[in-house]
């Protein structure tokens, strides 16, 4: 399909469509895997400081894991962060659209995945896929997904996707996934990605593929399935041999203090050097993951007992836990708070939630937020005794 610019000039014009149509002569399916069910348990407790718990953790919940497929998409573009068109000209990415229609007739969201669309009627044109920066022969793995900058994005995201492509005998194909900073490339290289492999994603360009294999999202949710778990188990397991010279850490305390101080305005706790002092006190361990390469992070979390910490990047370290391992999750806002119960608790950890403490004047979108103290310290005394 075409549509003609102010000039006459033949464009491509296409359309959103759903991956997990039964007939589609854009691709084909390489793997097609059921979805399962999962009881997810109730927390240990939730204490509320600003109203009520939501109501979705009053009680046991029956949640549903999402199917997995991969398919082989031949000659189709790659653009934005996760977004192809396929030489039907169907608008897709690696999450099945019809749990969100019109996904992208949503300006905000298209500019969130860097989608340099323009809306037209029956659908969108693109400079980006009418021209497409570089041309790739052969096989290559879209691993890249949403946020790609995101620490704990990658872990729910983009790196489940492996397991999908072991399960295929695909583990050593080529991949376009992002890459292009040092904490990347090292993820990447823990996980078991070559640096041969790799095919560096910049999310604005855009990419013709000759065969583009596409490993849809195995936990959009954060709902991890048996085989992702498994993965993390391996991962966390090997760490913990290769790094017999770190001092296991049975009480962690996962800091943001020096997160607080390269960026005071993004989701800084304003009491937490008094709530790192009071922690310190009945024995955690001051944790700022970042400090560590990725695997002794990995190693750290395996051989915890119990972890604390503020909603972030470093709390998704606990996908290495073991299972049984208690997690209090200090959460100032709610925006969140489905995922990571999803991933506590399909993790098999034994959680618990403190909520609130926000500063409703602080107009951005991560506040600026205050511990309860002496909540604090009388639940992580209570979980100690569990």
């Amino acid at each position: 399909m075409s549509a003609q610019n102010e000039t006459g000039v033949c464009r491509r014009r296409f359309q959103e469509a759903d991956f997990l149509a039964v007939e589609n002569p854009d691709f084909s399916i390489l793997l097609d895997q059921k979805s399962s069910g999962f009881d997810r348990p109730m927390p240990v407790f939730v204490d509320a400081l600003d109203g009520d718990a939501p109501s979705f953790l009053s009680k046991p919940v029956c949640m549903k894991r999402q199917s997995v497929r991969c398919l082989s998409v031949p000659e189709a573009v790659v653009f934005g962060e996760r977004a192809f068109v396929t030489q039907h000209d169907r608008l897709m990415n690696d999450e099945r659209l019809s749990f969100l229609p019109n996904l992208y007739a949503n300006a905000a969201r298209r500019a969130a995945e860097f989608m340099s669309v323009e809306s037209v009627e029956g659908g969108f044109v693109s400079e980006l896929v009418d021209h497409p920066s570089e041309r790739i022969e052969g096989s290559v793995v879209l691993l890249s997904s949403l946020e790609h900058y995101n620490y704990g994005s990658w872990w729910a995201r983009i790196v489940p996707k492996l397991v999908t492509l072991q399960s295929l005998g695909l583990s050593e194909s080529r991949c376009l996934v992002p890459a292009s900073v040092a904490w990347q490339r090292d993820l990447l290289r823990f996980i078991g990605v070559d640096e041969s492999c790799i095919i560096e994603h910049n999310r604005r360009k855009s990419y013709l593929i000759e065969d583009l294999i596409v490993p849809t999202l195995r936990s959009p949710n954060f709902l991890l399935d048996e085989e992702t778990l498994a993965f993390f188990d391996g991962l966390g397991d090997n760490a913990r041999h290769q790094a017999p010279d770190r001092k296991p850490r049975e009480l962690i305390y996962v800091s943001r203090l020096a997160q607080a101080r390269r960026n005071p305005r993004y989701r800084v706790c304003s009491n937490e050097g008094e709530l790192v002092e009071l922690l310190s006190r009945i024995g955690f361990y001051i944790y700022e993951p970042e400090s560590d390469p990725i695997p002794l992070q990995a190693a750290t979390f395996r051989s915890a007992r119990i972890v604390v910490g503020p909603s972030g990047a470093g709390m998704f370290n606990t996908v290495f836990c073991r299972p049984g391992t208690i997690v209090l999750s200090l959460e100032p806002l709610e925006n969140w708070l489905r995922d990571h119960c999803a991933l506590f608790a399909s993790r098999g950890l034994r959680y618990s939630f403190i909520l609130g403490g926000a500063d409703p004047t602080d107009p951005s979108t991560q506040k600026r937020w205050t511990a309860d103290l002496e909540l604090v310290e009388r639940r992580v005394l209570e979980l100690l005794a569990l």
